[in-house]
């Protein structure tokens, strides 16, 4: 029973360091973290931090998984919540990998966006 425990841990640990990745940091949800972003401040935050996002895709998967919990407490809460955050503890370093292995196709895609705007600005200058 333990085992199967935490390898469901395991399991939810990676699909949610994967997911709040993608919609947190990655080009292909910028869209989408734009338009959430015109919501509310907080919402903002909510979504541009993987640790944030995190905590609530692990609270709702684990609250709605067909899985066993960690049972440390007599009140179903407080191991719904241990849960929560045992598998948030195992996104966290995913992200910290994720964000690493990241940075320099951030950074090159960075390096496109300012050269992209240097030739319209050149353009502009051109056509004036």
């Amino acid at each position: 029973m333990i085992m199967m425990i935490m390898f469901n841990l395991l399991v939810l640990g990676l699909i949610v360091g994967a997911v709040t990745f993608t919609t947190s940091t990655t080009s292909i949800f910028g869209w989408f973290r734009e338009l959430v972003s015109k919501i509310h401040p907080k919402i903002e935050e909510l979504i541009h931090c993987p640790w944030c996002s995190g905590f609530w895709l692990s609270l709702l998967m684990v609250g709605t998984a067909d899985l066993p919990w960690i049972h440390v407490f007599k009140v179903p809460l407080l191991n719904l919540l241990c849960t929560t955050f045992a598998v948030l503890a195992i996104a966290g370093p995913l992200h910290y990998v994720l964000l690493r292995a990241y940075k320099p196709v951030a950074e090159a895609m960075s390096m496109r966006h300012r050269e992209k705007i240097m030739a319209l600005r050149e353009q502009k200058k051109q056509e004036s």
